[in-house]
């Protein structure tokens, strides 16, 4: 289930946005992955996709890019934490080093990752 739900993540965000497209899967940057994950968040306070974290309040899309920065760079990977200090939370973001998005949680921690 949590396959599907992370699937069904990436997909409603890699079609709701241009930004989120990257057909050559060529790595991005630490920047964009941060502006990336800066813009799931938006997406998550408008929409909820079925991850357990449910829809964010609207706040989410008004965090400063100050407050985003990347949590860990792993082999192909980024983990991105997006902090809304309105909330005292964090949102972190799992996505490949590539752009796609595959999970976002307020532990920062994701299963397989290491």
């Amino acid at each position: 289930m949590k396959i599907g739900i992370t699937t069904l993540l990436s997909l409603v965000l890699l079609l709701s946005q241009q930004v989120f497209a990257h057909s050559d899967h060529a790595p991005i940057t630490d920047a964009k992955a941060a502006a990336l994950a800066a813009d799931v968040a938006a997406q998550l306070s408008k929409k909820d996709v079925g991850l357990d974290i449910g829809k964010l309040t609207a706040n989410w899309a008004l965090v400063p890019k100050e407050s985003v920065t990347i949590a860990t760079k792993g082999k192909g990977y980024y983990i991105v934490a997006v902090e809304n200090k309105r909330e005292e939370k964090t949102l972190y973001v799992l996505m490949s080093s590539g752009g796609d998005v595959y999970d976002a949680n307020f532990s920062g921690t994701f299963k397989g990752i290491e």
